[in-house]
């Protein structure tokens, strides 16, 4: 089960980074992520990439959908770039795992 600091890391991501106007901070989602790279350390990238893969671990379906967009606030559909929520979410992790294994 994610932790409360787990939670608020996602929260804290999903809600600042993917909101409802993500795409005029950054012309596509993969630019947005840089932007998050650009703005935090290594060891918080480490974080966000293992509460992303935790939450995966404990959430499928239609129910991982509901908590992306009710509690983290994640406004990007990954369907419009032929990908599940699932996919997006392990690409993601993965991006920043190998982001903070680089810094």
């Amino acid at each position: 089960m994610l932790t409360t600091q787990q939670h608020e890391r996602l929260r804290q991501f999903f809600g600042a980074y993917f909101h409802e106007d993500f795409l005029l901070d950054s012309p596509s989602p993969d630019a947005v992520v840089d932007l998050y790279l650009h703005d935090h350390d290594a060891m918080e990238i480490q974080n966000l990439a293992g509460d992303i893969l935790h939450l995966l671990q404990e959430t499928a379906g239609a129910d991982l959908d509901r908590r992306l967009y009710r509690e983290y606030g994640c406004n990007y559909l990954p369907e419009a770039d032929r990908l599940t929520r699932a996919e997006w979410l392990l690409r993601l992790a993965t991006k920043l795992k190998t982001a903070s294994n680089q810094s």
